[in-house]
């Protein structure tokens, strides 16, 4: 029985990819939206700036500037991970439950000893800590896991 997500993106997700409707999904989260290019040269030009001026204030630049060219990298790496649309899927216990923060995630689930975020939007259905659940995710697009499928095992 599926308690998050669509009966036609789990199918996909069961094939190991991502369905179109949960790419769109994922790509109009706030932190897909942001630019890569500007990021970059942005940071790249702080630090050049910061490395020839060579005092406490260029430190401090060149410091900014490493911060928002990684910052721009790893945005790079999520939307590499997008295109690919790799989906693992796993049987595992669902240990705990905790709130999130962030809007865009329902909440971090505790599954066999593991953290991952589960994306807001896909269903209603109770989760039930102690109980097996198959799990679709994608890694590579948060700090863990993004769960965009579950169904109950």
């Amino acid at each position: 029985m599926i308690v998050r997500g669509a009966a036609a993106d789990i199918q996909e997700n069961r094939a190991g990819m991502l369905s179109a409707a949960q790419t769109e999904q994922l790509q109009a989260l706030r932190p897909f939206q942001l630019a890569v290019v500007p990021s970059l040269l942005a940071g790249v030009a702080l630090m050049i700036y910061g490395g020839i001026r060579a005092d406490v204030i260029g430190w401090i630049v060149l410091a900014l500037g490493a911060y928002l060219a990684l910052s721009g990298w790893r945005r790079y790496q999520q939307r590499q991970v997008l295109k690919k649309g790799a989906v693992r899927s796993f049987v595992g216990l669902l240990e705990r439950i905790r709130p999130s923060p962030l809007r865009m995630f329902e909440g971090e689930l505790i599954i066999d000893g593991q953290s991952f975020v589960l994306l807001s939007g896909l269903g209603a259905a109770e989760l039930q800590p102690g109980s097996r659940y198959r799990v679709f995710v994608v890694e590579g697009l948060a700090r863990m896991g993004v769960i965009v499928g579950m169904e109950v095992v």
